[in-house]
């Protein structure tokens, strides 16, 4: 299809010659074609054949739609999605998959939530705490599995259940997920998190791991922020 004699935009010869069949090369998954049938000779005019006029849609993969993610808690939320079509296959498994890098596929984790087209609602679980996922809906038939729209969010913050509470600052030299700092006086001097290699934040001051948390302005002004765990 779309090599032969054009006749008009979009429309092609695809066959002419004597015989009674053709097999029709080229064309999209689910997408509908419409044909039509002549016949002539070499020296007379050409007809329409009565009767063979028509169009037919090509079979492939499921059409399916992400819905938006709803219900976050730390270890698990909901989600889910929407199979519109079919691709002319059945479809025999439907969910969405998610990971933490993008593009997931259902070779990542996963949900099986029925089959056939439709609405359908999907648990994703378990879930890391303040971590980001990349959700996609997934729809499958004979011919393959196609995906939604890629979406993402984070997960809720863990809750402190149990006092003492120990957290680390091991991150990079950043402030630890869900943690926040406040203000109570002074010039607003922010906690930094600082590589333990001397005696102004020795690595040894907390068990002789990497970081310690440093709160520090050349000018003494009296500054006082908090650092607040997560709730």
């Amino acid at each position: 299809f779309g090599t032969g004699d054009q006749i008009g935009s979009g429309n092609y010869v695809v066959y002419k010659n004597t015989g009674t069949n053709v097999t029709v090369t080229s064309l999209t998954q689910n997408t509908t074609y419409y044909y039509e049938l002549f016949e002539f000779n070499n020296t007379g005019p050409c007809y329409k054949t009565p009767g063979l006029i028509g169009n037919a849609t090509t079979l492939g993969l499921p059409t399916v739609t992400t819905t938006s993610i709803t219900s976050i808690q730390p270890t698990t939320s909901n989600g889910g999605g929407n199979v519109m079509a079919t691709g002319g296959s059945a479809v025999t498994a439907r969910g969405v998959c998610w990971n933490t890098t993008g593009t997931p596929t259902i070779a990542d984790s996963k949900t099986i939530d029925g089959s056939g087209v439709g609405v359908f609602v999907s648990t994703i679980s378990p879930l890391a705490a303040s971590t980001l996922y990349y959700v996609r809906a997934y729809a499958t038939n004979a011919y393959g599995t196609s995906y939604g729209t890629e979406i993402n969010f984070t997960s809720a913050c863990a809750s402190v259940s149990a006092y003492p509470y120990a957290g680390g600052f091991e991150n990079g030299g950043a402030i630890p997920a869900c943690w926040t700092q406040a203000y109570v006086s002074g010039a607003n001097i922010n906690w930094t998190y600082k590589n333990g290699n001397g005696t102004g934040h020795p690595a040894s001051a907390h068990g002789g791991s990497s970081y310690n948390a440093c709160l520090s302005n050349t000018n003494i002004m009296g500054d006082v922020t908090k650092v607040i765990s997560p709730s």
